[in-house]
């Protein structure tokens, strides 16, 4: 029994870095398991970035830079164990989380984008708090993917953490940062929205070839729960869906004059504008190119 005791101490000490206290306890209890062995899992990965980062980083004293990033980083990490999330790794300002690891998770997808919903919302009220210690006002963007990737101890004889990696978690960062592109808070996978579409509106943003991949990828925005919505609600986001859908129809069949012009009469909308001056670029490009 004290054997096991103390492995059961040294796998729950493991994991509380990395997963919720309650999940580390379940873990425990099994400590026999090779949770650290790599091996494929599904996994629903979440990548989490501070907008605009590097230049705060050069505006702003170190320390400041330390207590912006704590005051950030502490509720969006309790936001992400919340929800039954593990924390990979923090990357500067980034934090990369998935669910699936170590132990399974039910509708890991619907449960990182309620978290992601609930990350974008309590930055929200934090504005107020960081104004009031006179740090910069900050937006987030997220990237949220799913599917199988290695998970384990991986590393080297020096260092070694508890990971994931592969083209899916690869994949998962590549569309948090077309968040800033589209000026959005958070965009999924189309196997994200499949997921959690009977519970969340989507709006369809693009289809686009993200850098390292050969076939394109459908691009969402979640917009809102279903059932928070009334009438009126719902209707005013189908109809900003209806005319993004028709802007994008229109590049989508190479007709650039109408393209356009469909995008400049989006460019003054407190939604999609960002979105529309990111096309309008891209037309142009496509113009210089002489693409049609």
């Amino acid at each position: 029994f004290p054997s096991h005791d103390k492995a059961s101490k040294r796998v729950e000490g493991t994991f509380a870095r990395y997963v919720p206290k309650e999940v580390a306890r379940r873990l425990a209890r099994d400590p026999d398991r090779d949770l650290m062995k790599a091996r494929q899992h599904q996994l629903t990965i979440m990548v989490t970035d501070i907008a605009g980062f590097t230049g705060l980083a050069r505006r702003l004293p170190p320390e400041q830079i330390a207590q912006l990033l704590r005051e950030v980083l502490t509720p969006l990490s309790a936001t992400i164990h919340e929800h039954q999330g593990t924390i990979d790794k923090y990357i500067g300002d980034a934090i990369m989380a998935f669910g699936g690891a170590p132990l399974e998770v039910e509708k890991a997808e619907l449960r990182a984008l309620d978290a992601a919903m609930m990350m974008v919302s309590r930055l929200s009220v934090l504005q107020d708090s960081l104004k009031a210690k006179e740090l910069p006002r900050i937006a987030i963007g997220i990237g949220i993917h799913s599917g199988m990737a290695y998970v384990g101890d991986m590393g080297s004889s020096y260092r070694s953490t508890y990971t994931a990696i592969g083209d899916n978690v690869n994949l998962a960062a590549r569309v948090e940062g077309l968040t800033r592109f589209y000026g959005v808070s958070i965009l999924v996978t189309e196997t994200v929205m499949k997921s959690c579409e009977s519970k969340y509106l989507f709006r369809f943003v693009d289809r686009v070839i993200v850098k390292g991949y050969d076939s394109a990828v459908s691009i969402y925005e979640p917009l809102a729960l279903l059932a928070s919505l009334n009438e009126a609600q719902g209707e005013l986001y189908r109809s900003w869906m209806k005319e993004w859908e028709d802007a994008h129809s229109l590049y989508r069949s190479a007709d650039w004059e109408e393209a356009r012009l469909a995008m400049l009469r989006l460019i003054a909308h407190p939604h999609l504008g960002a979105g529309a001056k990111a096309f309008l670029k891209r037309i142009d490009r496509m113009e210089e190119n002489g693409l049609s």
